[in-house]
């Protein structure tokens, strides 16, 4: 019950964010856009890069990410806290039982998301945007859909996996570091280093959007892109990282000791 509760308190954390940072940047793009296509996409993918780092805009482009890390951030250790003794004493199927979690986890981040993506939609609205292209903006709403449900899996995975071999609190720290090291890396290193920046594995919802040919370039915001690298290329990235994590979370679980 405790984690249920603490469960839907953190959703509506995220969507009071989300209504918070959404109204904050509302400022800057209104002036520009009432295209609702481009609110999804300085929402959700935003970046920085034409203005100075400060801790605010870290903030901005972090938070919706953390708190839905947060989510799921100790799943793993409850499920082992509460069912040990049955799940692996007597089914012995560890390996088979830490995939069946992680996949069980993705759906649940599916539901969450696109019920906060829609959610979304109704305040953007609300904000003033509407939909121009009915096809632009569905293809923009998918893949942005799919690329922050595929970095939160990334960064849930990891945690959990952390939590496993120290604890919950250790876990959940060392994966916001990674994280927030992922983005100030990306903006750092942006118009230097593209060819590594590409490669930097936590900011793939960031990066592929802002390729599609869909994204208006006379928004200052969405001028930046790596030309070429696109949202297949990215999700095949995350596949990658994900199917490795999976692995790893194999290994570990396949040597834990149980207490």
């Amino acid at each position: 019950m405790k984690t249920g509760c603490k469960k839907f308190n953190l959703i509506i954390l995220s969507i009071l964010s989300m209504i918070l940072i959404s109204t904050i940047l509302n400022l800057n793009l209104n002036q520009m856009t009432s295209n609702i296509k481009d609110m999804y996409i300085y929402y959700y993918s935003y970046t920085f890069l034409s203005e100075k780092m400060t801790i605010l805009n870290i903030l901005i482009s972090s938070l919706p990410m953390i708190i839905s890390i947060s989510i799921f951030a100790d799943d793993l250790a409850i499920e082992i806290e509460k069912n040990a003794a049955y799940i692996f004493t007597r089914s012995r199927k560890r390996k088979k039982w830490i995939v069946n979690k992680f996949i069980y986890i993705l759906f649940n981040i599916l539901r969450i998301e696109f019920i906060q993506f829609s959610i979304s939609f109704v305040y953007f609205t609300i904000l003033g945007y509407r939909i121009k292209e009915p096809k632009q903006f569905l293809l923009v709403f998918v893949e942005l859909l799919i690329l922050n449900i595929l970095t939160q899996y990334i960064l849930i995975i990891i945690v959990n996996l952390v939590t496993l071999k120290i604890n919950n609190i250790v876990g959940y720290i060392i994966c916001i570091f990674l994280f927030l090291i992922n983005i100030i890396t990306f903006h750092l290193f942006f118009l230097k280093e593209q060819i590594l920046v590409k490669y930097i594995p936590l900011i793939q919802y960031l990066l592929s959007i802002k390729e599609n040919m869909l994204v208006d370039r006379s928004i200052i915001y969405f001028s930046n892109f790596i030309p070429s690298y696109n949202f297949i290329q990215a999700v095949a990235y995350d596949v990658i990282i994900i199917i490795f994590l999976l692995l790893v979370g194999r290994k570990i679980i396949e040597k834990y000791e149980f207490y």
